[in-house]
């Protein structure tokens, strides 16, 4: 319980509301400027079905979260994001039974890819299937489950260096160690929009090289 303060990011409110699914009083989700002026109604729609009493500004900030889950089968609709997807599927392994997730509408499924991973590299038993005529993923774990301790070193992050890749090919050669190994998810779409406009990539074993280049436009 307490208070959870996400500062202006979105994904913190999605994942810390989730969470509070795993405490035994009241949470209060809280933020500052910007986040403040956005709707959580999905997040918001998520708790109350599950069970839980849900207390807001009219889908703003704070949230303030109570009750216990009362339901073994979530469903979500991930149109507009994963990312409170991605918060289930880290405290289903912490629930008392076992739990079926059924995704709708998955849209940024890379990023739920890469969370199942993580459960699985921390040991959590994880069943998943895909319905391609109902166009739902199905997750299933089991709860009460204990994870095999690790160290886990975490992989650049593509989002946050799309930035540097393209100032590379503006402004001048950058040397980008490990990317090229890194695990590529939806954001690594940079690559080829970069190479479609032109821009020389070069690989040498785990590390990308952009250098400056003529920029075209392209359709």
């Amino acid at each position: 319980g307490g208070n959870y303060h996400c500062g202006e990011s979105g994904l913190c409110v999605r994942i810390a509301s989730v969470l509070s699914l795993l405490a035994n009083e009241k949470v209060v989700i809280l933020g500052r400027d910007s986040v403040l002026n956005r709707q959580f109604e999905t997040t918001v729609d998520l708790l109350s079905r599950l069970g839980m009493k849900v207390e807001s500004r009219n889908n703003h900030l704070p949230l303030n979260v109570s009750g216990t889950i009362t339901t073994t089968r979530i469903e979500i609709d991930a149109s507009e994001t994963s990312q409170i997807v991605s918060g289930v599927l880290l405290v289903l392994p912490f629930l008392p039974a076992q739990t079926e997730l059924v995704v709708k509408n998955l849209v940024s499924i890379s990023y739920v890819e890469m969370t199942l991973a993580v459960l699985k590299q921390f040991g959590y038993r994880v069943k998943e299937s895909v319905n391609e005529i109902q166009r739902t993923y199905q997750v299933e774990l089991a709860g009460i489950q204990f994870s095999n301790p690790l160290i886990l070193e975490a992989p650049p992050d593509w989002s946050g260096v799309a930035f540097w890749l393209v100032a590379a090919a503006i402004g001048g050669d950058l040397h980008f160690n490990d990317l090229a190994c890194a695990p590529k998810h939806t954001d690594a779409v940079i690559l080829e929009v970069l190479q479609h406009a032109g821009v020389v990539i070069e690989k040498n074993a785990c590390t990308l090289t952009i250098k400056k280049s003529i920029i075209r436009g392209f359709d």
